[in-house]
């Protein structure tokens, strides 16, 4: 608890291994989801602590899936979320064994959750297709429901727009259509 108040983060991690790891490395702002999904409750806790959550998990799809469902559950509770991404798809035990440096680095480098996942879904579809672009305005606009706050929002459409290559109010438009559709479910 302290050093998540000291640090004004925590650092979510999906294992047992994985948060003994960080605390040898030094990294005592580390808590575990030990195998279950984050939940609203264990966000309201670590909210008590610090405003910033860093979401480290393996890079498997599971991983990913966890970091998404994780990600907006922490967005809708209007707490700043950060991705800690491993470009060589270890988790945070392997290179902790490894190079307890590379832990520190990585974590001084977190995404922003929104440009992450933006980024991702840049990379997982062709943005220079119309079907392309509007698979990723699809998946993107999923996760930009879960922001509250209207100028973030507006600033992560514009992010959209420039990354797919089209006019910011089409991209307006189709994110609010899909606001809408998920409304009227």
């Amino acid at each position: 608890k302290q050093a998540m108040k000291q640090k004004g983060e925590t650092v979510v991690v999906e294992g047992n291994m994985d948060v003994i790891a960080m605390h040898q490395a030094g990294i005592n702002n580390t808590v575990a989801i030990s195998g279950t999904a984050l939940t609203p409750e264990q966000l309201d806790v670590m909210k008590r602590y610090s405003k910033k959550v860093l979401l480290f998990f393996d890079m498997d799809e599971a991983g990913q899936k966890a970091a998404r469902k994780s990600a907006e559950l922490a967005l809708q509770k209007e707490i700043l979320v950060s991705i800690v991404a491993l470009p060589f798809g270890k988790d945070a035990a392997e290179i902790g064994k490894e190079s307890p440096e590379k832990l520190h680095f990585a974590v001084k480098e977190p995404a922003p959750a929104l440009k992450y996942f933006l980024q991702t879904n840049v990379k997982k579809y062709d943005h220079n297709t119309s079907d392309g672009k509007r698979k990723i305005v699809d998946d993107y606009a999923e996760i930009l429901m879960f922001v509250k706050n209207t100028i973030e929002r507006a600033h992560w459409i514009k992010e959209l727009a420039r990354e797919i290559q089209t006019e910011e109010k089409l991209v307006a438009g189709a994110i609010n259509a899909a606001f809408a559709e998920k409304e009227k479910k």
